[in-house]
């Protein structure tokens, strides 16, 4: 008798033991989870507000330079473009704005004249010389951004 009510502790025992093993396990499973989606998840919604920001500044920035030929054909920004174009990252949460000619040269940067912005990517330049949006999510350090 004694023998028999060990052994029901002892299986009660292993019961609760497994089942909080099956708690804990299906827990971490679902921390998991919830880690490691949700950067795609916010890689999501901030392509989306970028690309959607990127159409109203193309609209802005367009209606107001005066002639778009000269400044993005041919690389050559006006004065009066230049001093609006100035006052698009101080005006905005623009943190830079670059404008290329049709060779995916850059001809004007916010960050200045010595700011050595890169030409585009040739996959890049088909892109937005055609008017759309080039979209590229990278990670950088503080130090590289201040």
């Amino acid at each position: 008798m004694a023998n028999t009510s060990m052994t029901r502790r002892v299986k009660r025992l292993l019961s609760r033991l497994s089942i909080g093993l099956a708690v804990l396990a299906v827990l971490a499973a679902a921390a998991w989870g919830a880690l490691r989606g949700a950067n795609p998840i916010v890689d999501r919604m901030i392509e989306a507000d970028i690309r959607h920001q990127s159409g109203v500044w193309q609209r802005q920035v367009t209606s107001f330079i005066t002639n778009l030929q000269e400044t993005f054909g041919e690389g050559e920004v006006a004065q009066q473009d230049l001093e609006l174009l100035h006052l698009v990252p101080q005006t905005s949460d623009i943190f830079r704005l670059q404008i290329y000619d049709a060779t995916g040269k850059p001809n004007w940067s916010s960050a200045g004249p010595h700011s050595h912005a890169p030409a585009l990517h040739p996959e890049r330049r088909g892109t937005t010389v055609s008017g759309e949006t080039f979209f590229d999510l990278s990670s950088r350090s503080a130090l590289e951004v201040l």
